[in-house]
């Protein structure tokens, strides 16, 4: 509140914003969760963790043989849920699934959406059709595919078979890249 000879002038102020609060405003932190680099090991970790010894020895076969079709195993860096993502850097930019430490499998379909990637987008749904039977939704093309472990641990060699196939084709394949 200021005051000369001819005005008055009132400068608002926040009602109930003591000093009290602006202190306690200032000593507050948010604590969110640390992300976490995942590794091989801390990824199967989990996996034995949150499904099973079974997942773990089921799922560190299957990453192998990702591994055998000379894709480079990209780990996440989740604060809770760890995944890793098979990349062939040679035909793409992104992976073409994700697998989680709960055991999911997403699809990543629409992660695939460059004028690069969708060469293999398209090819890769074309070879789960043909060698799984992994009911890939209409709208794959704007949301992620996602199948727990149940639903698609006796779909894995399928899903193996899919990529190397892509991977393979698109490889030799160069016209275009």
């Amino acid at each position: 509140h200021y005051q000369d000879d001819e005005s008055t002038i009132v400068v608002p102020s926040l009602f109930g914003y003591t000093e009290e609060a602006r202190r306690v405003k200032r000593t507050v932190s948010v604590n969110s969760r640390a992300r976490r680099q995942w590794s091989r090991d801390s990824f199967l970790d989990a996996v034995q963790q949150e499904v099973g010894a079974d997942a773990r020895s089921d799922l560190a076969t299957i990453i192998d043989k990702i591994q055998s079709l000379g894709a480079d195993m990209s780990w996440g860096s989740g604060a809770k849920t760890g995944s890793t993502n098979p990349k062939w850097s040679n035909i793409a930019s992104r992976s073409l699934v994700s697998i989680f430490t709960d055991g999911k499998l997403s699809l990543n379909f629409p992660w695939l959406d460059n004028e690069r990637d969708t060469r293999v987008r398209d090819e890769f749904y074309e070879r789960i059709r043909t060698h799984t039977s992994l009911d890939v939704p209409e709208t794959y093309l704007t949301k992620y595919p996602i199948f727990t472990w149940v639903e698609w641990k006796h779909e894995a060699e399928g899903v193996i078979k899919a990529m190397e196939e892509t991977v393979t084709k698109l490889s030799s394949d160069t016209s275009g890249f």
